[in-house]
């Protein structure tokens, strides 16, 4: 019967899931040896791969869902490890993202200084919103001001991709006297 003499506690009734099936593979020695082989062989292709992190996975996905964070999928984990997943990833969220050019005078940028911006990020009006920027900024810095940005699709209408302040220091504060300047 199962549960006695150290056997699985699964009911006979019930197929084994993948969690399981994954489980008692790699238990094994034909198991251990096919991931040090997968391992060796995605090194030789350039990949990040390494045994350990896989079978942290599959003993992640072996405690209970109240342990900790929510289970994460094997094929994003693996997808993650190939080549040009950041870019990947990056390209996806800079959809959400919007850049806006903020022009501060020398002065301005040198001791810092608060600015209140409104722009378009696909709402019915524009958004307003303070930003403190650092003293010492330079010309051509980015501040990137999470959760600013246009609306994710999905069920979270507070979802919001980020907004890249670049500033460009001009010598009258403004994008007009650097237009200006190089006409």
């Amino acid at each position: 019967p199962a549960g006695e003499g150290g056997g699985s506690t699964r009911p006979e009734n019930r197929a084994p899931d993948f969690d399981e099936i994954l489980a008692g593979f790699f238990k094994s020695d034909k198991g251990r040896d096919t991931l040090r082989d997968l391992e060796a062989e995605m090194a030789k292709a350039g990949l990040k791969f390494k045994a350990e992190d896989f079978a942290d996975w599959v003993k992640s996905r072996r405690k209970p869902a109240s342990a900790g964070a929510p289970k994460k999928s094997f094929w994003k984990s693996l997808t993650a490890m190939l080549p040009g997943a950041e870019a990947r990833a990056r390209k996806k969220t800079a959809l959400y993202e919007i850049n806006y050019q903020i022009a501060l005078t020398p002065q301005a940028a040198a001791s810092g200084t608060l600015v209140e911006i409104s722009y378009p990020r696909g709402d019915s009006q524009p958004h307003r919103l303070k930003v403190r920027i650092p003293a010492g900024a330079q010309d051509g810095a980015r501040l990137r001001l999470t959760g600013q940005g246009r609306r994710r699709p999905g069920p979270d209408p507070n979802s919001r991709g980020d907004l890249i302040l670049t500033i460009v220091i001009t010598p009258g504060g403004t994008l007009a006297d650097l237009w200006s300047a190089k006409a």
